[in-house]
């Protein structure tokens, strides 16, 4: 009785040693996936940081008066547009 005490006794150290190296790779694999999720959400907030900033760069930060607008750019159309055949046939510079 008293050797299978001291055989389980044995057992039991082995085991805890193999549990502590065990428990200590498991803390550590559970350490650096923390360590890896928590770095991809900082990249991905400084990702999402520069992003906001460029488009806000593109966005006109302005109201436009839409009125104004479409009036200009009438105009503007309005001086691109060639002249017509018949307008330069009957212009004449020297009148």
């Amino acid at each position: 009785m008293a050797e299978l005490k001291q055989q389980i006794k044995i057992i039991l150290a082995k085991c805890l040693k193999c549990n502590r190296k065990v428990f200590l790779m498991a803390g550590i694999l559970i350490l650096i996936i923390c360590l890896i999720f928590l770095s991809n959400i900082l990249l991905q907030s400084i990702n999402d940081t520069r992003l906001i900033a460029s488009l806000h760069e593109q966005v006109a930060t302005e109201t436009v008066d839409m009125k104004i607008w479409q009036e200009i750019k009438k105009e503007v159309e309005l001086k691109k547009q060639p002249l017509a055949a018949e307008e330069k046939l009957t212009r004449n510079p020297f009148e």
